[in-house]
């Protein structure tokens, strides 16, 4: 159970978990979304749809926590910025960021 405030904070949340996702994510060529930002939108959507007294704060707090968790040692992925072109496929980063000696 939370409040009306509450839920708006669990909606600030999951957005954040979205776009912390997001940015860590590479983009197949289809764009396609991975299972943890469909989990995220599915969960956006559940927390709208919900009234505030059916919403367990706690438990859904948790699960924002168990999917950002998988991401927390990945850097940003650079394209989402828009402002490097040249991918280095065997890093996940562009060469124009990228350390290894033969990209330099």
């Amino acid at each position: 159970m939370c409040t009306l405030m509450e839920k708006d904070v669990l909606l600030d949340a999951i957005s954040a978990t979205t776009a912390f996702i997001a940015y860590r994510t590479p983009r197949g060529p289809d764009y396609t979304a991975t299972d943890d930002l469909k989990e995220c939108s599915h969960l956006r959507y559940k927390i709208l749809s919900s009234d505030p007294e059916q919403i367990d704060k706690p438990k859904v707090m948790e699960k924002l926590r168990s999917l950002k968790k998988k991401y927390l040692g990945l850097p940003p992925i650079p394209c989402y910025f828009g402002y490097l072109k040249d991918p280095c496929k065997e890093c996940t980063v562009y060469k124009a960021e990228c350390k290894r000696r033969e990209h330099k």
